[in-house]
């Protein structure tokens, strides 16, 4: 079974994009990816899913998400193709020759990947795919999924026959079962971090989901996968084309209270206007991109330091205040989106801003407690917003 995370992005979005750190968090929201057996799927409603000349039958599949479901099928058939087309000692040479010649960064990307991955198998029919994740929000649907498909891959269905692996988890329906803390009963989100840390290679997961999100976003950073296979409130320095490094952080308990507007263009789009930005205004554009992630380095200091209360969760809150005015001079805000944060705010939140690519989407303020989260609720409800995008995330 191969469970993702939703996300949130504190800090960093953009910036990243240019070497600058980010900080995020994985959120209670999850997507889920297993095979099942066909007994299980005769008892759920299936959809064909094709491929090529592949077609796989998927149960539980909201409608949102059957596109984004056939585009990774096939993104994984061609990853799983290319991982065993070679054998490990040419990949080995293919990837030191291309990392010595000049190769793009693209190129590079590849060839450390295929390095990094096993053989994969082909996926297996009928699967079981569930997401309670809104989609094209900014909350991570399409990391979580991408995750999802990754664990399922590289801890269920490539687990060599007859390890101990596969006798010690082995379902007495669906066939071999990796124990993700989730059971074998309807799907429900998982408790602490994301179903546990992966079985085999954390790093073999990481790169696998992260080539599978090139279906959504391109040339994805690795920060939302990140947060999706890991869960927690991490701290992420980029080193693109590797994957990012990663820090776990420690924050002060408060509140988070998400919630997400209509968007205005995808994340590709999003980051194409702001490499336009940087085109027409360089040098302004520029700095209000350091400065993000300036904001983004503090705001992981302080979520570092121990006994950040208090003081720490103020300071903290000022700097969502700081990024989203920048955020909102990159055009990136909409008034939809300021009216609802500034609503938030007369009802006492601390501090908030849009989280992730912009154009609407995704936002969050900081509450001290519980009881100004709810008020913080309540006052986002009465300006529209409703379940799942509108809900309370402990932090710390």
């Amino acid at each position: 079974m191969g469970v993702g995370r939703g996300k949130l992005l504190l800090f960093g979005e953009h910036a990243a994009v240019y070497g600058y750190p980010a900080v995020g968090i994985g959120t209670e929201d999850f997507a889920l990816v297993r095979h099942v057996s066909e007994k299980e799927a005769q008892q759920r409603s299936c959809v064909p899913v094709t491929y090529g000349q592949t077609t796989v039958h998927v149960a539980g599949l909201d409608s949102r998400y059957r596109s984004a479901v056939e585009q990774l099928c096939a993104a994984y058939h061609r990853i799983a193709l290319e991982t065993r087309r070679e054998p490990d000692a040419e990949r080995e040479h293919r990837h030191t020759r291309g990392r010595k010649t000049g190769d793009s960064e693209e190129d590079r990307s590849r060839t450390t990947t295929a390095l990094h991955l096993p053989p994969l198998e082909p996926i297996p029919s009928p699967l079981f795919v569930e997401a309670n994740i809104p989609p094209a929000c900014g909350f991570g649907s399409s990391a979580a999924v991408c995750v999802a498909l990754a664990r399922a891959a590289l801890e269920e269905w490539n687990v060599p026959r007859g390890s101990p692996e596969e006798r010690e988890h082995t379902h007495p329906e669906s066939g071999p079962q990796r124990d993700s803390g989730l059971g074998h009963g309807p799907a429900r989100a998982p408790e602490g971090r994301a179903a546990g840390p992966p079985s085999g290679s954390a790093e073999e997961v990481w790169e696998l989901a992260n080539r599978l999100e090139r279906v959504f976003h391109g040339t994805p950073s690795g920060i939302d996968t990140g947060l999706a296979l890991f869960g927690g409130v991490q701290a992420f320095e980029p080193r693109p084309p590797e994957l990012p490094r990663r820090h776990s952080l420690n924050p002060p308990a408060l509140w988070i209270v998400r919630d997400a507007v209509p968007r205005k263009g995808n994340t590709a789009q999003l980051v194409a206007h702001i490499a336009r930005e940087r085109r027409r205004a360089e040098s302004e554009t520029a700095s209000m991109l350091r400065e993000l992630g300036d904001i983004a380095h503090a705001a992981i200091e302080l979520l570092t330091a121990e006994g950040s209360a208090g003081g720490g969760i103020r300071e903290l809150a000022r700097l969502t205040g700081a990024a989203h005015r920048l955020l909102r001079r990159l055009g990136l805000s909409t008034p939809e989106l300021d009216a609802r944060l500034e609503a938030a705010l007369r009802a006492g939140a601390l501090g908030g801003k849009l989280s992730g690519a912009g154009g609407g989407g995704a936002y969050f303020v900081l509450c001290e407690d519980t009881r100004s989260a709810d008020r913080a609720y309540r006052a986002l409800a009465d300006q529209g917003a409703r379940p799942p995008a509108l809900r309370k995330v402990p932090l710390g």
